[in-house]
């Protein structure tokens, strides 16, 4: 039998992979991709924002590599856009769950394209593409941090190697 979100045994509850608890930089977005190591629902995620105010927060996810496709939406989808109560710097942000589950096959990369101009936190890494961490289920890659707002257009706004600061649900 297939697993998938609704349909699963007790080795796929609710697992969370930790990416990285640094946060000395921070950017309005971050892009990263994952690879599933086995078949996986992606369902939410948890994060550090900078400042402790309620902002519009944006997730957006495209199968593949986020690399080339930055500065522009096409082949982006929105899969959450919610006001939230983001908790300033040292405080982790547990969001609800994602307005539409992303399902990733076992070997698939996907990307992430988290966005709020409350400044999602991050920290420097070393190569972008590298895998930063993993569990039995999925493989966390560094990204990219994002400034001047969503899908920019200007190269100029993007740094590079970034590590999301939070939890992948």
């Amino acid at each position: 039998m297939h697993e998938t979100s609704t349909v699963c045994s007790g080795d796929c509850g609710d697992l969370a992979l930790a990416t990285n608890d640094i946060k000395d930089r921070g950017a309005q977005g971050t892009m990263f991709d994952v690879v599933a190591l086995r078949d996986v629902s992606i369902t939410s995620f948890d994060l550090y924002c900078n400042r402790a105010v309620t902002e519009q927060l944006q997730i957006y996810t495209r199968q593949g590599s986020y690399k080339g496709h930055e500065l522009s939406q096409d082949g982006w989808t929105l899969v959450y856009d919610k006001m939230v109560s983001l908790g300033g710097r040292d405080n982790l942000v547990e969001l609800d769950a994602l307005d539409s589950v992303v399902e990733i096959a076992e070997g698939t990369r996907q990307a992430f394209y988290i966005f709020t101009n409350g400044v999602v936190l991050y920290t420097g890494g070393t190569r972008e593409g590298n895998l930063y961490a993993a569990d039995d289920a999925l493989g966390f890659y560094e990204g990219v941090g994002i400034d001047a707002g969503t899908f920019s257009g200007n190269t100029g706004n993007l740094w590079a190697p970034r590590v999301f600061s939070g939890n992948i649900r």
